[in-house]
Order: C-alpha cells, then sequence, then structure tokens
C-alpha cells in the first residue's frame, strides 16, 4: 500500500471489471471529468467494442460501458482520446484480417454519449501496427497512424475537424526506404505537433505545423545502437518534452530524453516584468564565417539580475527541430556589463554545424526574445 505524506492510503479503484477482456484504455480530462475509453470484449464472447465511461477528479465512475464503435475479434489494439473543449474525439483502428482496415473515431460529449456517427478517419492496408494517436491543435485535430502500404511500415497523419470533416489529404510523416517505423505517438506544444515514432531500433521525431506540413527533417531522441526500443510516448511542459521509451539492455526498462525544446516562434516574446528590453540583434545575417549577437544592458535600475543557477540570463541556439546546439554564458558578460557574443557556426563541442535556419534565445528572468539567424557555406 502506497501512503501520502499526509499519512492517506493510496488505493485504486474499479473503473470497469465487467465479464471478459478489457484492454487498451486512454484517457483525457474534459476540465470537469475524466474521460476514459477502451476496448471491451463484454458484448460478444469473439469481439472487441469501444467503449468510454466517465471518472471524477473524487474517482467515482460513471456511464461505464458506453460503446463508440466495433474494433476486432482480437485482443492487444488500443484506443486513443483527445478533448477539443467542447467534446472528445476517440480513435482507433479495425484489427480483422477482412475489411474494413483503417483508422476511425467518434466524438463523445461531457455525458460521454456519443455523437454523431463512426468517422472514417483513414483507410490501410493492413491492421497490423497501426496504432492511431491523436492530439488537438486549438483549432484541429492531428491523428497519427500506421500502415504498410507496401513491404514497409510507415507513419501517417490526417488532419481532422472538430466537426469530424477530413481536412486535406492523408500526410506522410516517416517513409524511409527499406526501414520500417511504428508506434507513433503524437503531442501538440502550443505552436506545433510533434510526432515520435520506432525506426530502426531508434526513436525519432518530426515537427509538424498547423497544416500538416512537415518542419524541417525528422531528428533522432535515442541514441542508435543496436538494443531493441519500441513503444515511445511524448509529454510536453512549458519548455521541453519528456520521450520515454522501452529498451532491451540486459533487461526490458524504460529510457527517457529531455533535450528537445517546445517549438520556437520567430517573434516570440513574453515580457513578464516590463523594466528591461532585451533585445538581440545579430549581425552579420545571414553570415558564413561568424556573426556577433549583440543585446542591450540587463542592468535594471542600477542592479545586476539574479545570477543564480536557476534565473541567470542565458543565450542559446536551437537548431529548426528546436535541439539546443549552443549555449552561452552569459553571468561573466553580464558581470562586466559585456553586451555581445561571437558564434562562429559551431555546436557546443566546436564541431561546425550544418548550414541553415536556426533560432537565438535570449532568456531573462524578466523576458524571453528569440531571433532567426542564416548560416550559410
Amino acid at each position: 500500500m502506497r501512503v501520502t505524506p499526509e499519512c492517506d492510503t493510496l488505493n485504486s479503484f474499479v473503473i470497469c471489471d465487467s465479464s471478459g477482456i478489457q484492454t487498451g484504455a486512454s484517457t483525457v480530462f474534459n476540465g470537469e471529468n475524466y474521460i476514459v475509453v477502451w476496448l471491451d470484449q463484454r458484448f460478444a464472447a469473439d469481439s472487441f467494442y469501444v467503449v468510454t465511461a466517465r471518472v471524477t477528479p473524487q474517482g467515482e465512475v460513471f456511464d461505464s460501458g458506453v460503446r463508440l464503435g466495433y474494433a476486432s475479434k482480437y485482443e492487444g489494439y488500443h484506443t486513443d482520446i483527445a478533448f477539443d473543449g467542447e467534446r472528445c474525439l476517440a480513435v482507433w483502428n479495425h484489427c480483422e484480417y477482412s475489411t474494413p482496415l483503417g483508422v476511425f473515431g467518434r466524438f463523445i460529449n461531457s455525458s460521454t454519449q456519443p455523437e454523431g456517427d463512426v468517422i472514417t478517419i483513414a483507410t490501410t492496408s493492413t491492421h497490423y501496427s497501426v496504432d492511431p494517436k491523436v492530439a488537438f491543435d486549438g483549432n484541429n485535430y492531428l491523428v497519427v497512424f500506421g500502415d504498410i502500404p507496401g513491404s514497409f511500415n510507415h507513419i501517417y497523419g490526417q488532419l481532422v475537424s472538430p466537426d469530424g470533416n477530413l481536412i486535406g489529404d492523408k500526410i506522410t510523416i516517416a517513409n524511409s526506404n527499406y526501414i520500417c517505423q511504428y508506434y507513433p505517438d503524437v503531442v501538440w506544444d502550443d505552436h506545433l505537433y510533434t510526432v515520435v515514432w520506432c525506426e530502426d531500433d531508434c526513436i525519432r521525431g518530426q515537427h509538424l505545423d498547423t497544416n500538416g506540413q512537415l518542419i524541417g527533417s525528422s531528428f533522432p531522441i535515442s541514441n542508435t545502437t543496436s538494443n531493441s526500443r519500441d513503444y515511445p510516448s511524448i509529454a510536453v511542459s512549458n519548455n521541453n518534452y519528456l520521450v520515454a521509451w522501452q529498451e532491451q539492455r540486459s533487461t526490458l526498462d524504460i529510457y527517457g530524453n529531455v533535450d528537445h525544446i517546445i517549438g520556437v516562434k520567430e517573434t516570440e516574446k513574453i515580457t513578464q516584468m516590463p523594466v528591461v528590453d532585451a533585445l538581440c540583434h545579430i549581425s552579420p545575417n545571414p553570415f558564413r564565417k561568424s556573426t556577433v549577437i549583440s543585446y542591450s544592458s540587463l542592468v535594471i535600475n542600477d542592479q545586476l539580475p539574479v545570477t543564480n543557477d536557476l534565473q541567470c540570463p542565458a543565450l542559446r541556439i536551437y537548431d529548426v527541430s528546436g535541439r539546443m546546439v549552443k549555449s552561452f554564458n552569459l553571468t561573466s558578460n553580464i558581470l562586466s556589463l559585456a553586451s555581445a557574443v561571437s558564434w562562429d557556426g559551431t555546436d557546443q563541442l566546436n564541431r561546425p554545424v550544418p548550414a541553415g535556419v536556426y533560432f537565438v534565445r535570449l532568456t531573462t528572468p524578466w523576458q524571453t526574445y528569440t531571433e532567426k539567424v542564416i548560416l550559410l557555406k
């Protein structure tokens, strides 16, 4: 038994323990209650249906077992769910060897009652490793899933409006030749979507904008050793992502990565206190050999800013995937009232970085400002 510091016991409770098998649960909070969806075998001995329940923050369960749609005769496939501010969209895939094969969804209101018909989000060529996931960006949903159009499994996406209409064509997110990509997950970070998946025993990621356009190239999240890695999951904070996955070394264990920051807006400027204007100026821009990044004095009312590790000003450079490539320690510069640093197009290990677009982010306890810089070769 687990016990909180206040000596309260922590006990699990039953959401559904009906006859047959219940598996593959996902949940989301709709501002009032949790909405849970899962696959349920209670209605027919050889079939699984997608069902839903409402759970209060206090753990009371309502409406357990409202059917949304048919899923499969086979156990082991999963559901997912996202909330758009008014209602939820649950997604799943048909897992029969016979048609119809594809990704399907249905809306659920705040009382866990289905609204409208089941939506066909995408047709697929297989029942295997489809694993749909869904996120909402404030305007539309992005559903990501796997498919095997030929000999290899790849990752695709489809935008869906809150009215249930498909937006645009199916999006190809990852389709490297002669390599399988599978087990996708997706998150929205208030700037862009990030999709992660497993590829050749490596965990990789890809950013997308709200139109479903790929931003830059895919990027590695795990290392590329020969250890088997599967089932990545991604979540986001105000600053960065956590990607976790299972990895086979001597045993199966869970590993993670927090190196990737949230999406960068070129015009981002967040002022928390109007007492400083720490704007960046970069010249030359574009540049080939080196550029000078200057910033206004960070002295406020003749007082130096706090310079402990948590609050000292920082200047960092990121690539278009959100990966930090260079960090400058501004503490010594501030103490000497210096107001510029030089960047020679190298990373933190002084290795040349590729030509392209980078983002310079100046962060102080009062303000964050981001400026684009272009490196030419």
